[in-house]
């Protein structure tokens, strides 16, 4: 695996190598540039001391006076490094340059090379020139006679040594200025680095918590620095949202295990109901079976009808009191499921608005991812101007000198910014596939209640088939009780309507069947309806273990 660089290195490779690249072509630049321009003021210098001198005994000349010889003039700039010649022809008149004998240099002759062209009225400048055993810069200027001819030189030098010497001085201080810069931008960027690697510790920490489930910390990411300021805000922020979305998902989830609770409660004490039902039925079955064959034999026994009459109604009232009990507690049911329906409606709800949470969180998110893409470009751009203007400080010379240590800074936080942004980048891709995977929680979450809804409704519409059902049964029971209220109160005409009260037990015998019919369906019904709980109950345990795995702030 390839080995990375870490952020501090490329952060002072970027910085300080730049910084030193460009303060050694400076320096290099500024030293050609100052050994030129020091050759330059050199020569002016000279020859305006060349061209006093000249004029100076140009005067006498044309005045047609003897020349004189003195060396008050020659000897003028002398302090300031210049030394002075009158030639008279090509031989030294007078001087102030001393020979190594330490005597005036005069009487000696001037180069032939160089005479021929002074003679020819040119003004000649060189270096390297020896003047009593001495290196010098010079200047010759022609003096002309009273005819216009050339009479001889006015000449102005310099000693090599003493310029060298200057130019040498003015290659230390540049190279001092050098490293004094580097100094101190190399102690602006530890400290600009600083600053950044401390605030991108703070979001990576951040960021890793939130990585492991863990949204209890109440931190905020601070920073001097604008962007990372801004980009800690953004993940306080989300960090912020998930805890309080998540936190309302774990109320959510236990509100629905104890709904389940509640539900399989309900369905149990509904079983009961109908058991008991079905064992009235059976009594009530046995009962008409018993009314049939009495009055099969009521013609026989005519003297056991009041016996029978009587049994008949204490079981029909038995019958109408448990049938009332019975329809008493599918009201209670009926009710009970109404509110359970109603609580699952809240919580999908309340499912819907975390779903919406997640998905506004991933908006902020991709709000980041844009904003990092505008860096991006904006570094771009700025890297180029910062070459640009490079260019331009290249072409100014040394009056551009400080406007290209700008630019380079500004270059170097271009790339900087350029980093940071692919950096940010990164963090944001890693935050939308932890949104995208809590909204398919959030969804698995939304099917399941969805599911249970539909369960919910199924049993409360099972409940209203076993009211109309008890409901008829009532109806049957208080049929049979007015029947034999009838014939208690018409024993003259029992033997008559024997045949009417035999197919009257008939009916009861079918509707008694029919009734058992219906609480097996019910019963059937019922089981359904507790296996849905308990898978229900199961989908919800195993959210509850996924909910808890978030390490969530109590607000």
């Amino acid at each position: 695996m390839k080995k990375k660089i870490n952020f501090k290195t490329m952060l002072l490779l970027i910085a300080f190598a730049p910084l030193i690249v460009v303060g050694l072509l400076m320096a290099v630049i500024n030293i050609i540039s100052t050994a030129a321009t020091m050759e330059e003021l050199t020569y002016n210098k000279l020859h305006t001391a060349a061209e006093g001198l000249r004029k100076y005994y140009q005067y006498e000349l044309e005045a047609g006076n003897e020349m004189p010889y003195e060396h008050d003039y020659v000897d003028l700039y002398k302090g300031e490094g210049v030394e002075l010649t009158l030639f008279e022809g090509d031989t030294r008149f007078m001087t102030s340059a001393l020979n190594a004998q330490g005597e005036r240099n005069e009487g000696t002759k001037m180069d032939q090379g160089i005479w021929g062209k002074v003679k020819n009225g040119e003004t000649y400048y060189g270096d390297k020139v020896v003047v009593g055993g001495s290196e010098y810069y010079v200047c010759y200027i022609p003096v002309y006679d009273i005819d216009g001819s050339v009479w001889g030189a006015a000449w102005a030098g310099a000693p090599e040594k003493m310029v060298t010497s200057e130019i040498n001085s003015m290659v230390l201080r540049t190279f001092i200025t050098m490293i004094i810069a580097v100094v101190i931008f190399g102690v602006i960027i530890f400290i600009v680095e600083k600053r950044i690697l401390d605030s991108i510790d703070s979001i990576n920490s951040e960021l890793k918590l939130m990585s492991e489930n863990d949204f209890s910390g109440n931190d905020e990411v601070k920073s001097n620095i604008s962007e990372i300021s801004a980009i800690g805000e953004e993940v306080t922020g989300v960090r912020g949202v998930l805890n309080s979305t998540l936190s309302s998902a774990q109320d959510s989830v236990r509100g629905i295990n104890n709904d389940m609770s509640n539900a399989a409660e309900g369905v149990s004490t509904v079983n009961a109901v109908v058991s008991d039902v079905s064992n009235a039925v059976d009594e009530l079955t046995k009962s008409t079976l018993s009314l049939a064959e009495s009055v099969q034999s009521v013609s026989e026994a005519m003297g056991t009808v009041d016996e029978r009459i009587l049994n008949i109604r204490n079981e029909t009232e038995n019958a109408k009191r448990t049938s009332d009990d019975m329809s008493s507690e599918m009201n209670n049911t009926i009710n009970e499921l109404n509110l359970l329906i109603k609580n699952n409606e809240n919580t999908q709800d309340i499912i819907g608005k975390i779903v919406s949470g997640i998905k506004d969180s991933a908006d902020a998110v991709e709000k980041i991812r844009e904003a990092a893409t505008l860096i991006e470009n904006i570094s771009s751009q700025t890297n180029l101007l910062s070459l640009n203007a490079s260019i331009e400080a290249a072409r100014a010379g040394e009056a551009g000198r400080g406007f290209a240590v700008v630019a380079s800074e500004i270059g170097s936080l271009a790339a900087q910014s350029a980093d940071s942004s692919k950096n940010i980048k990164d963090v944001v891709g890693a935050i939308l596939s932890i949104t995208e995977e809590n909204t398919k929680l959030a969804d698995s979450v939304s099917t399941v209640s969805s599911e249970e809804s539909r369960s919910l409704r199924n049993v409360e519409s099972s409940f209203h088939a076993v009211a109309d059902g008890v409901n008829r049964t009532a109806g049957a029971i208080q049929n049979i009780n007015s029947h034999v209220m009838e014939v208690d109160s018409a024993k003259q005409i029992v033997l008559e309507d024997v045949s009417n009260l035999s197919a009257i037990s008939e009916e009861n015998a079918a509707s008694c069947e029919e009734t058992n019919a219906s609480m097996e369906e019910v019963s059937a019904t019922l089981g359904t309806i507790s296996n849905s709980i308990e898978d229900t109950s199961g989908l919800v345990k195993e959210l509850t273990v996924m909910m808890d795995q978030f390490r969530l702030r109590k607000s």
